[in-house]
């Protein structure tokens, strides 16, 4: 229904503000990437703060295989379980 008018009620003032912010991004302070040539900003800082050490491995915490003889190394501890299994 373009045009219409939705209603969203909250039981706290910052609920909607919250929701204004997430989902019209009225009021939002973007978080812009600072590498490079990237323009990825975010509406959240520790958002920011996981792409850039997803897609620049900046800050990043290096999850490791604990098999013996294995050298790989993960970003997350869910691709290093993915790692095992195969």
């Amino acid at each position: 229904m373009p045009g219409a008018q939705r209603s969203y009620k909250a039981k706290q003032k910052s609920s909607i503000k919250e929701h204004r912010a997430n989902v019209h991004a009225i009021g939002v302070t973007w978080h812009a990437c600072t590498e490079l040539g990237c323009e990825h900003k975010a509406k959240k800082e520790d958002h920011l703060k996981t792409h850039r050490a997803m897609v620049h491995a900046i800050d990043v915490s290096w999850w490791f295989c604990d098999y013996e003889g294995r050298e790989h190394r993960s970003k997350t501890n869910g691709q290093i379980t993915k790692h095992k299994t195969h």
